[in-house]
C-alpha cells in the first residue's frame, strides 16, 4: 500500500495577505481523501494497488487516535478496487466510492463502485455498476441530508463516455442515472443552496472546461461546454440560482477568472425551461503573480 500520512493542523491568520502560522496537532498514516462526521471523528480512504487489492477505509477519533479498519474483500486475481472519495452522512455512516481496476503494469478501469459502512465500520452494502468491464470510472460523491447519495464519474450514456451522476438511496438502491452531452470529464460536483448541484467539467483533449447545473431529480437545467481556459475550473451556486465559476484567462494567459451567471429562461409550449448563460452577468480577472 502506498504510504499515505494525514495531518491535523491549526492555523492562526495573521493578516489578509500574510501566510497563516500553522501548528500540527497530529499525524498519522492517512489516505487519499478525508471526511469528518458530526462528532468529528476523520474517515479516510487508501487502497493497495497490487492484483486482488482492496479499498480501506480507516476512522479516527478528533484526537488521531485509531478507531477501526474496514475493507471489502474482494477475491478478484485480475484485478483491485481503487479508492477515490469518502464522505459521511448524518447519522454517521461513511460512504466510499472507487473503481474497479484491471491489470497491474497498465490497469484500466473496469467499473464503478460505492460502499456504505455504518459507524462502527460494518458493511452495510457494496454496489459495482453497470455492467461488467464496462470501462466506467468514479471521481467523487456528495451527500444530502436525506442521506441520498451522488456519485459522479464516467460512464457511457447515449453519447458514448461522458461525465456521469448516479443516485442512490440510503438502502443502497439506484434511483437515477444523468449523463452530460460530452463537455469533459467531471473535475468537482457541488449542493447548491437552492437545492441543485453544480458540476465543473474539463476536456479530455485541449484546455477547455465546462459546467453544468442539474436538479436532485437528474434532470439537466443547464449545461454549458466549450470554455476555453488554461486551468481547471470550479463552480459554485447560490439561492436564487446564480452560478460562479472560476476559470483560467485563454488569452494572454492573464490570470484567474471568476465570473458569475443570472438564470435564464426560454419558452417551450407551457413549460419554463432554464437555459445556459451566453454571457457571464459580470467576470473579474485576478492575477496569479
Amino acid at each position: 500500500m502506498t504510504p499515505r500520512t494525514v495531518t491535523a493542523i491549526t492555523a492562526l491568520a495573521l493578516g489578509c495577505r500574510l501566510f497563516a502560522q500553522v501548528s500540527v496537532d497530529w499525524t498519522e498514516s492517512g489516505g487519499l481523501a478525508i471526511a469528518l462526521d458530526q462528532q468529528n471523528n476523520v474517515f479516510t480512504v487508501n487502497y493497495d494497488p497490487n492484483l486482488g487489492g482492496d479499498i480501506t477505509l480507516t476512522k479516527r477519533n478528533a484526537n488521531g487516535a485509531f478507531l477501526w479498519d474496514a475493507s471489502f474483500d474482494q477475491t478478484s486475481t485480475t484485478m483491485f478496487d481503487k479508492a477515490t472519495w469518502v464522505a459521511t452522512d448524518p447519522q454517521g455512516n461513511a460512504i466510499v466510492t472507487g473503481t474497479v481496476m484491471s491489470g497491474f503494469t497498465s490497469p484500466v478501469n473496469a467499473n464503478s463502485l460505492v460502499m456504505k459502512f455504518d459507524p462502527a465500520g460494518n458493511l452495510l452494502w457494496r454496489q459495482v455498476y453497470e455492467s461488467f468491464f464496462d470501462g466506467s470510472s468514479t471521481r467523487k460523491c456528495v451527500v444530502d441530508k436525506a442521506s441520498n447519495i451522488y456519485v459522479v464519474g464516467i460512464g457511457t450514456g447515449p453519447n458514448g463516455q461522458v461525465t456521469k451522476v448516479k443516485k442512490f438511496a440510503p438502502n443502497g438502491t439506484a434511483l437515477w442515472s444523468w449523463f452530460d452531452v460530452g463537455i469533459g470529464a467531471p473535475v468537482n460536483i457541488k449542493f447548491t443552496p437552492d437545492s441543485n448541484l453544480v458540476i465543473a467539467h474539463r476536456g479530455i483533449v485541449g484546455s477547455v472546461n465546462g459546467y453544468t447545473r442539474i436538479d436532485r431529480n437528474g434532470n439537466t437545467i443547464w449545461s454549458l461546454g466549450g470554455v476555453n481556459s488554461l486551468t481547471v475550473g470550479d463552480a459554485a451556486g447560490d439561492a436564487f440560482g446564480n452560478t460562479y465559476v472560476v476559470h483560467g484567462d485563454y488569452l494572454g494567459g492573464a490570470g484567474s477568472v471568476i465570473a458569475s451567471s443570472r438564470p435564464r429562461a426560454r419558452s417551450s409550449g407551457r413549460t419554463s425551461i432554464p437555459s445556459p448563460p451566453t454571457a457571464w452577468r459580470w467576470a473579474r480577472t485576478m492575477r496569479l503573480w
